[in-house]
């Protein structure tokens, strides 16, 4: 029997007899299918293209497991199209990837060491010594002054030469001595010796010597047939290669034992012990820096009271009785390393101490550790500070009291260089402050670049 679908044209019953153009759009819809009636027998090879289907229409629940063979798949699936849990993976399906750490980009492997002047692309980068094991990495790249860190079982970091300022202050004189003249003159303090700029070669070791301040004399027998105490000794630093850096220790104080002179010659002249005959100490500071501070000592009153002369300060020369003042010059440093002298807020080396005083309280020794001198009551002169390089006040009036002499303060030495490539040497008491590291010495050592 015949019937009529969509257009209204007779459709004859059986065989293949409904065609395309017999359906109106939209006129069979999925309702109007039974489960199943349609199988892929039923559908010509490539008679459903991309075209036909509509976004997202067949999704995982419409494929049958297999359903879908390797042949199916299209090359160069991206990522994007990967969700979920993958299955295992073959590594000999995976391409594209490398299985020598020679073929990183990131990574050298090479039969030497790196250099600095070896410019790797960013900080990070591993080098690997295949012929003696060694690793590297490079903590700071700067082009041909890069910095590799030895990771491996050797020893030694590769680090190009960076410039360093060392500081370098020697023993203070000690304060003079007399039970048969005026007075002691005051201790003159070391000399100071700066230099602004030392390239250093990673490695290298330098001795450092730091200079101790003379010992103050108790007795006349200790002031000695020269009528000066003792003067303090010479600090430095030293190493082969490098020109020696040297700071004089200041010189002794006098004080009368057979004859009236003038206080000793030193980083910073001491003080004379007061009498006519008597001229002003010469400052010979040091060698070897920059820049040398250093002050000549004061002779004393050239009569009547006979107050014996300062010593000599590295930042100013003694004035009659009273030390000179040290130098606040590197009050930066004092105040990172916790040395010198502080006053009101400035740190201070190096003054020359005070004399003793045959009418008076005593002279005043000079900011930067320095002692003060002994009064017209026959009073000790003042021990200056240890690691300032400060002068020894001398002893008050000769015939009256029981006093001594101040014995001179040890010197210093620092070695400061910039933070911006971190720690790079060892030795002394390390401390960071300020854009700077500093290396502090208080007692004779090594320093290794």
């Amino acid at each position: 029997m015949g019937g009529y679908i969509g257009r209204g044209q007779p459709v004859a019953a059986g065989g293949d007899s409904v065609e395309t153009a017999d359906l109106v759009d939209d006129s069979v819809t999925n309702a109007k299918i039974a489960t199943n009636a349609v199988t892929g027998d039923s559908i010509a090879a490539n008679a459903v293209g991309n075209s036909e289907l509509s976004d997202n229409a067949v999704d995982s629940a419409q494929i049958a497991a297999g359903a879908v063979d390797d042949a199916h798949l299209a090359t160069g699936i991206s990522a994007s199209k990967l969700t979920g849990a993958l299955p295992a993976i073959s590594g000999a399906s995976l391409t594209n990837l490398t299985s020598t750490f020679a073929g990183l980009t990131d990574t050298t492997v090479s039969t030497s060491d790196p250099a600095t002047n070896t410019n790797p692309s960013a900080t990070g980068h591993l080098w690997i010594n295949k012929t003696s094991g060694e690793a590297y990495i490079c903590t700071s790249a700067t082009n041909n002054a890069n910095t590799w860190k030895n990771i491996g079982p050797g020893t030694g970091d590769i680090s190009p030469n960076y410039s360093a300022q060392w500081l370098v202050i020697g023993g203070g004189g000690a304060g003079g001595y007399t039970t048969g003249g005026w007075n002691g003159g005051g201790g003159g303090s070391g000399g100071i010796a700066y230099h602004s700029g030392v390239t250093l070669t990673p490695t290298n070791t330098f001795t450092v010597t730091v200079g101790t301040g003379g010992a103050g004399p108790t007795s006349q027998g200790e002031q000695g047939s020269d009528n000066v105490a003792d003067s303090g000794t010479n600090s430095s630093i030293v190493s082969s290669g490098y020109t020696t850096v040297t700071a004089y220790g200041g010189g002794g104080g006098s004080g009368y034992v057979n004859a009236y002179i003038n206080g000793a010659d030193g980083g910073s002249g001491g003080g004379g012990e007061g009498n006519s005959q008597q001229n002003a100490s010469h400052a010979t500071q040091g060698v070897g820096g920059t820049t040398l501070y250093g002050t000549a000592g004061d002779p004393g009153d050239q009569g009547s009271p006979y107050n014996s002369g300062g010593g000599g300060g590295a930042g100013a020369a003694a004035t009659s009785s009273n030390g000179g003042v040290g130098t606040s010059a590197f009050s930066t440093w004092g105040a990172a390393t916790s040395s010198g002298e502080l006053v009101s807020g400035t740190y201070y080396y190096a003054g020359g101490g005070g004399a003793g005083m045959t009418s008076g309280s005593g002279g005043v020794g000079g900011h930067g550790g320095a002692g003060n001198g002994g009064s017209d009551a026959g009073t000790s002169g003042g021990d200056a500070t240890d690691g300032t390089g400060g002068g020894g006040g001398g002893r008050g009036k000769y015939n009256v009291g029981s006093g001594v002499a101040g014995s001179g303060g040890d010197g210093i030495v620092i070695i400061r260089y910039t933070d911006a490539g971190g720690q790079r040497g060892s030795g002394g008491t390390v401390a960071q402050s300020g854009g700077y590291y500093y290396h502090k010495f208080t007692t004779s050592g090594t320093f290794t670049a």
